[in-house]
């Protein structure tokens, strides 16, 4: 038996989300005890040790070593351009799920560990673990009653994401022969036809298998949250459980912006406002802070904004969409050292605070990325990509070459397409470093050329 302490603003009964006037559903937090945390690592090295794409199936990119929402975004945008270098007619929508990880069914996922090939002693463990748990809700000092929790993966837990990951590992299958992409509960289904009408009966069939299949395994999809965006000009509307869904030019993926073109304008817009709207407030705190506490303020806020994603849109922008990343982070670093006369350069600007060019920031960054799904040959979707692009060069036995497949502007955006741009900036011996011997020749070429 265990009991939880669930951290939320409003109340919470049996699993349900209570609303609040004038708030968005809030979820609990479970408060475990050390004990139980150091118990879930233990059970969580073991599961580590068997193959993940396994439990997880390869398409899942959520709470996995070596995977990130970078290189879910990436392997979306691999599916995307090929396919439409395949000259198909493509669409993609996103699934969103409601309280996913507070309605997991424990037997469901028994019966999923089992399938594959899980070890009983494991199967047992969780199972039990998951049993005769018991919660209450503390605001301040108001106590709820104890409530059995019936259903859930313990949010907030080490073994809740990974356990969520084992029960829908099977949506490859559900959708297939189409593909699919995800992180954690968010996940991305990208659907192909020969023509546009065979496009659309392919998508309502497959939406139909992926929320019967959801259905099954507990878990509710937002039907009015669903949205569709299709590559091209193409447009489509379809009612679903009484929703009308229209197809949009623009599609949210993990936080970035993806358009029916696979140009990168509206993300570039919304980076650019999104570090505008710093401004203000950096003006004040320079009042109050020095260069080098506004320095770690900006690294922490603005690159982080600008970079985001960078290995699989960077190199793809045009020079006016740069021109606009560069404008707004110079600026920011204009008003950090109160440069109002524009006395200093951009190498001026750059001494004076202390930061990076950015285009170093994003070349390096990309490269790093790049670099580690060679090292690592993680994750398996991507890595197996990169290896069908390559060939060794006698001439420089250690690196790798890698050529270009892509027939179309979209085919441009698979990441693989650009690695021998990416690849060709490494003027050092690469391939038998380690991530950080790689980070430091890396930093060493950067320097040097500058």
């Amino acid at each position: 038996m265990a009991f939880h302490q669930y951290e939320c603003v409003g109340g919470w009964t049996g699993g349900q989300i209570l609303k609040i006037p004038g708030h968005k559903s809030f979820r609990p937090i479970s408060n475990i005890c050390s004990i139980a945390k150091v118990f879930e690592l233990c059970v969580l090295q073991k599961l580590e040790k068997l193959d993940n794409d396994l439990q997880f199936g390869s398409f899942q990119h959520g709470f996995r070593k070596q995977h990130s929402t970078v290189s879910a975004i990436a392997e979306l945008l691999e599916v995307l351009g090929t396919e439409k270098d395949d000259k198909k007619n493509v669409l993609v929508y996103s699934a969103d799920l409601t309280a996913a990880f507070d309605v997991l069914k424990k037997e469901l996922l028994v019966e999923n560990l089992k399938q594959k090939g899980i070890p009983n002693y494991l199967i047992r463990i969780i199972h039990s673990y998951l049993s005769d748990r018991f919660g209450y809700v503390q605001l301040g000092q108001s106590r709820s009653r104890v409530l059995e929790i019936k259903s859930g993966c313990v949010q907030g837990s080490v073994l809740g994401p990974i356990l969520f990951n084992c029960l829908v590992s099977n949506l490859s299958e559900v959708v297939s022969p189409h593909r699919a992409v995800a992180y954690a509960d968010d996940s991305y289904i990208v659907i192909t036809g020969t023509s546009p009408s065979d496009l659309e009966e392919n998508f309502k069939s497959t939406l139909n298998r992926h929320m019967n299949w959801l259905s099954r395994i507990g878990m509710v999809c937002n039907v009015s949250k669903t949205e569709i965006m299709v590559l091209g000009d193409q447009k489509i509307k379809i009612t679903i459980e009484g929703s009308e869904i229209e197809s949009k030019e623009n599609l949210k993926v993990l936080g970035m912006t993806l358009d029916s073109k696979l140009s990168w304008n509206t993300h570039v817009e919304h980076t650019v406002g999104k570090c505008r709207s710093f401004l203000y407030g950096l003006r004040y705190l320079r009042k109050h802070l020095s260069i080098k506490e506004i320095a770690k303020i900006l690294k922490a806020q603005i690159v982080s904004v600008i970079t985001y994603g960078a290995p699989v849109w960077y190199h793809r922008i045009n020079y006016a969409e740069r021109l606009k990343l560069r404008s707004v982070y110079y600026h920011i670093i204009r008003v950090m050292v109160r440069d109002f006369q524009l006395r200093l350069n951009r190498s001026g600007l750059l001494r004076a605070s202390g930061m990076e060019d950015l285009d170093i920031i994003m070349q390096k960054r990309t490269s790093c990325f790049v670099f580690k799904i060679l090292h690592f040959m993680n994750p398996t979707n991507l890595i197996s990509t990169f290896i069908s692009k390559s060939y060794s060069n006698d001439r420089a036995p250690d690196k790798l070459v890698f050529f270009d497949t892509s027939r179309s502007k979209m085919g441009k955006a698979c990441i693989s397409n650009n690695l021998c741009k990416i690849v060709s900036g490494w003027n050092f011996q690469w391939l038998s470093n380690t991530p950080d011997q790689f980070k430091t020749l890396l930093s060493a070429q950067f320097q040097t050329a500058h």
